[in-house]
């Protein structure tokens, strides 16, 4: 389904960074407009950046355009939409400002193990990068931030659940890099 859309972008000469670029904007416009109290268009605007998280990829496939500047992009660019999407919620709803705080130290500790371990891999097996899966990957991500935008009354149950399954998503990743990475 994504290549379908990809496809016809392609054609007219967009490429993947284009998309990854326009993803990063919504997602920040997002946040500001879910600050100023406008919570749907918030997660219209969320939904269309994470649409277009989707397709960059699927572009850089059927483009044969994957690279080292597009893949930095892409990391860059997710981490700037998250960390909108968590101080917009933070300065709109200060009681959930710890259970962020915690949430923010989740992503960070996994982000490291995720980069940690790919560029280490790398190295070691001579691939560009070792992808490291985990529970919580983007789709879960932007579904948490859906949920936090959409049914706010229940933001301290989705920020710590969410929270707990990035602490799960590290402790996976770290195992995998025992294994992995381990000295003879």
């Amino acid at each position: 389904a994504l290549n379908s859309l990809a496809k016809p972008l392609q054609k007219v000469g967009i490429t993947p960074n284009h998309l990854t670029v326009a993803g990063l904007l919504f997602g920040v416009a997002a946040g500001g407009t879910f600050f100023l109290g406008y919570r749907w268009a918030a997660l219209g605007l969320l939904l269309v950046s994470g649409l277009l998280d989707l397709l960059d990829g699927s572009l850089a496939r059927l483009a044969h355009k994957s690279g080292a500047w597009g893949g930095f992009l892409d990391v860059i660019s997710d981490r700037v939409v998250e960390s909108a999407v968590i101080v917009s919620y933070a300065f709109t709803y200060p009681d959930a400002a710890q259970g962020l705080t915690v949430l923010a130290c989740a992503i960070i500790l996994n982000l490291t193990a995720f980069l940690t371990v790919g560029a280490v891999a790398a190295r070691e097996g001579g691939k560009e990068f070792y992808y490291q899966a985990g529970i919580t990957e983007r789709t879960e991500t932007f579904i948490f931030f859906i949920l936090f935008y959409a049914l706010p009354q229940q933001r301290q149950i989705w920020i710590y659940l969410f929270a707990g399954l990035v602490f799960v998503t590290v402790i996976q990743r770290c195992v995998e890099a025992a294994r992995l990475l381990k000295d003879d």
